[in-house]
């Protein structure tokens, strides 16, 4: 199971549209249902939350924060991710413009163990994509943290730019850092059992698969159309260049979310599939 969430806390002055939608096994508010490889019925609901208001909090905060997350989760039921889809939102949308973007994103995923510990979760995980928007006077920052393998894409001039390294055993680094730590691969997988090399959860794996995340802040121009943020279930059938075509060439953020997830799940995907589009003008 995967789960987004956006915790939008606008001005009036930032023109942005966000759109989540989901594969779900409980929804079908669309009509649209396709039946799995594995014989599964799927059906996918959209979900949209787009907002616009002052902070209330201006007399501490004067500048535009916004928040969007996405989680897929291993475990069961998708409670990891669920849960961290709460836990994130909620502590990064109270950090983000105080301190360092960077300690902000390590001090968030690395919490977020403490409150699966307390959830009595220790044989599972989720993946994590977390994008913070940040206006500061004139200029628009994008800070991203990120542990799994979900990835955000930005459109720069209508090119797709990957904005983080997955963490798979892919990697040569993380494969590097994993037998330095004394784990291995089996199958493709860390310790023959999980598909990443970072998460937050997987407790009793800590000391291999760490919830230390891949974070960066980039400077937002005119040049930056949209993002799209998805879990894996979507990147291993749509190219990133073409979730940017679809997302620019929609005309709101639903619809563009709504069009990659439904191409998705028409080119075959049987994983978890949840997408977040950002439209930035």
């Amino acid at each position: 199971m995967s789960c987004c969430k956006s915790v939008p806390v606008h001005d009036d002055e930032l023109e942005m549209s966000m759109s989540e939608i989901s594969a779900t096994e409980d929804n079908d508010v669309s009509g649209y249902k396709r039946i799995t490889e594995a014989g599964e019925l799927v059906r996918f609901a959209f979900g949209e939350m787009i907002g616009a208001a002052q902070d209330v909090n201006s007399q501490f905060r004067t500048e535009m924060q916004d928040v969007i997350v996405i989680d897929d989760a291993f475990g069961p039921d998708g409670l990891p991710s669920e849960i961290a889809a709460e836990f994130l939102p909620r502590v990064l949308a109270q950090e983000v413009g105080q301190r360092d973007p960077k300690d902000i994103f390590q001090d968030a995923f690395l919490a977020s163990d403490t409150v699966f510990e307390n959830e009595g979760i220790l044989y599972h995980g989720t993946t994590a994509m977390c994008v913070m928007l940040e206006k500061y006077g004139s200029t628009m920052l994008l800070h991203l943290g990120s542990v799994g393998d979900s990835r955000a894409v930005l459109s720069s001039r209508g090119r797709a730019i990957d904005l983080a390294p997955v963490h798979t055993p892919a990697s040569e680094d993380e494969v590097t850092r994993i037998q330095r730590e004394g784990g291995f691969l089996a199958r493709g997988k860390v310790n023959g059992m999980v598909a990443v090399t970072r998460s937050l959860g997987d407790l009793v794996m800590k000391s291999i698969i760490i919830s230390d995340p891949f974070t960066r802040t980039e400077v937002l121009t005119a040049d930056n159309d949209c993002i799209v943020i998805a879990c894996d279930g979507v990147w291993d059938v749509i190219h990133p260049q073409s979730a940017i075509d679809t997302c620019i060439r929609s005309p709101d953020a639903k619809s563009a979310a709504q069009a990659i997830l439904k191409a998705a799940l028409e080119l075959g995907s049987t994983d978890n599939l949840s997408v977040i589009c950002v439209k930035l003008t």
